[in-house]
């Protein structure tokens, strides 16, 4: 492995052509292979140059840039963390939202690439060096697709809280030890990228000045946002308040309790929003879950309810 400083080494930000001396003026030359995607962060002005290291089969340029200052929140976008999306409560003054940003189908690209493996491991049982070959490509191939499809969520979510001057309020997840549950469902759990999306979501926003809050998850599927009461029984897709009848899709619910969390610990920020669950129930939910009872095309719901009425981050 060979690590340089940025000032012993030279890189062509247009056409990356790299040299890195070695001795006197004894030095490697070499072209990078650069996509639109690093064109576009090189012959940006502020981003400069840091280290770089050469390990085996690949060369790391590290970039840096001074992050901007977080703007004053004049909104909030409250996301419960979920495996096939992200869902929750967009609040400004005079105006809350029902908001969903779908993980474009990372949930059954995990599931693919699982029987992938286990298919090939079988096939291959017999040779453990092709075996181990095939499956370390599979796993590459499976994390390339996944991140690429967070990446798409995050930026455009992160597009959205600029345009509205919006911080971003997300759960502080800690996945407890996966106890009674069946092998299935402990594999998926142990799959689920909710690190991955969380990271994206935080970095871009620190490059973006779009302020991030964290809120305790515990109970954000169970309570009611009207009443405060909490359900201990078993939650399915549709959360019923036991107390005051309030009824929402359990995601959505999790998303307007998170939302009240972070309201709680800004008082000046809750006091320009002022959420009410309650308005919700009567100028959204309930004309939505009509028409869509009506019009058919709903996604199938164990519960019985239909679909959940969303407006596309995405």
């Amino acid at each position: 492995m060979l690590i340089a400083a940025n000032q012993s080494y030279w890189l062509d930000r247009e056409t990356g052509r790299l040299r890195i001396p070695i001795r006197g003026t004894e030095g490697i030359q070499l072209y990078l292979p650069l996509s639109e995607w690093h064109r576009s962060l090189l012959t940006d002005s502020t981003w400069s140059l840091g280290t770089l290291t050469v390990v085996p089969g690949k060369i790391i340029v590290l970039v840096r840039k001074a992050s901007p200052p977080i703007h004053e929140p004049m909104s909030l976008i409250a996301l419960d963390t979920n495996e096939d999306s992200m869902d929750g409560v967009a609040c400004s003054p005079g105006e809350t939202k029902l908001v969903a940003a779908p993980l474009g189908g990372v949930r059954l690209v995990q599931a693919t690439h699982f029987r992938r493996r286990r298919r090939l491991a079988s096939k291959k049982a017999h040779d453990w060096r092709v075996r181990r070959r095939l499956l370390a490509f599979e796993g590459r191939r499976e994390r390339n697709r996944v991140r690429q499809r967070l990446h798409l969520v995050s930026r455009r979510l992160i597009q959205v809280a600029e345009e509205h001057e919006a911080a971003i309020v997300l759960e502080d997840l800690r996945i407890p030890r996966l106890a009674g549950y069946s092998r299935r469902t402990n594999r998926r759990r142990n799959m689920w990228p909710f690190r991955e999306i969380h990271r994206q979501i935080e970095y871009k926003a620190a490059l973006a000045g779009v302020p991030i809050i964290k809120v305790n998850p515990a109970w954000t599927s169970k309570t009611c946002p009207v009443c405060g009461a909490r359900r201990r029984d078993r939650v399915g897709k549709v959360f019923v308040c036991l107390m005051c009848d309030w009824e929402m899709d359990r995601q959505i619910n999790a998303g307007m309790n998170i939302l009240k969390t972070a309201l709680a610990s800004n008082e000046a920020l809750a006091r320009a929003v002022r959420f009410q669950p309650g308005a919700l129930r009567h100028d959204v939910v309930i004309p939505l879950y009509d028409l869509l009872r009506e019009g058919g095309g709903a996604r199938e719901e164990p519960s019985g309810v239909e679909s959940r009425p969303s407006t596309r981050v995405t």
